[in-house]
């Protein structure tokens, strides 16, 4: 048994010819428009599996009132791991060549079945496409009663609209995949509510790793890492060494600011929309 996924590319790539290459139980496959032109437009990716029992596809039959249920089965783990290599891909193509989006969100998961036994467990032809549409926003409950509190307080909260829509923002390009742009509205709301108004590198760096309540979220984060060996929950410890919390937020400001404030004409002006209509930080 095999699982597999294959996806639409948009963009201006071109390729030697069509290939498939092969490695650590994976097998990419890339499509190119025709031999002419050599525009890469379609990526497919297969992987061995660990449980072949797992994987089925049932399509009842049909109603009289022409509705049916379909049930399917597969292993989560291979799933998101080939949602994982479509995304690294993407960013992958984007710096050797010119991708503008691999459509994973939007991909067409598909079983192999390769022994007779594993055929039996699906009764439709082809016995291997489903399409399945990723939602880029995911649904989420909040209760009356966690609502409420804030209610209460809205006139205090007032203040707070424009970094809660940067945060706002910032969620909704993660879950896109867009890890640039939430990087951006993350560290304007961290900078913003932090940098008691300052804008150039140093001055942030020193407003930063000298605020208890900063260095406390940094210091929770560290240690919640610290604390983790397994990759698929975050980073593990591995990843900051144990650094202290102004270690590391001077360190992750200094290089952010390298690249920000060389390219910020006019970044003073930016942060304005954290300032009262006082003129006084929020």
């Amino acid at each position: 048994m095999k699982f597999g996924v294959v996806c639409d590319v948009e963009g201006k790539t071109y390729l030697d010819n069509g290939a498939t290459v092969e490695y650590g139980g994976m097998r990419y496959i890339l499509y190119l428009k025709d031999i002419k032109e050599r525009l890469l437009t379609q990526v497919r990716i297969i992987s061995d599996v660990d449980d072949p029992a797992r994987y089925s596809y049932h399509r009842s039959e049909v109603a009289p009132d022409g509705s049916f249920t379909i049930t399917r089965d597969f292993e989560e783990h291979i799933y998101q791991k080939l949602i994982r290599e479509l995304q690294t891909l993407e960013s992958l193509l984007g710096v050797l060549g010119n991708i503008k989006r691999v459509y994973w969100n939007k991909a067409t998961f598909e079983y192999y079945p390769e022994t007779t036994e594993e055929f039996q467990r699906f009764n439709i032809l082809p016995a291997f496409f489903f399409m399945h549409e990723i939602p880029m926003d995911d649904p989420v409950e909040v209760s009356i009663a966690d609502l409420t509190p804030y209610l209460r307080h809205i006139d205090t909260l007032n203040g707070l609209a424009v970094p809660m829509s940067f945060y706002r923002e910032a969620k909704i390009e993660y879950s896109a995949g867009r890890y640039i742009n939430s990087f951006f509205n993350s560290y304007f709301i961290i900078e913003g509510l932090f940098g008691n108004g300052k804008w150039r590198k140093e001055a942030v760096v020193k407003e930063l790793t000298t605020s208890q309540v900063f260095s406390g979220f940094v210091k929770g984060l560290i240690d919640e890492v610290g604390n983790n060996n397994d990759p698929n929950e975050g980073m593990t410890k591995t990843t900051t060494n144990r650094r202290t919390a102004k270690d590391e937020s001077t360190a992750h400001y200094r290089r952010f600011g390298k690249v920000y404030c060389r390219n910020a004409r006019k970044a003073s002006s930016l942060f304005n929309c954290f300032n009262s209509s006082s003129g006084k930080p929020l």
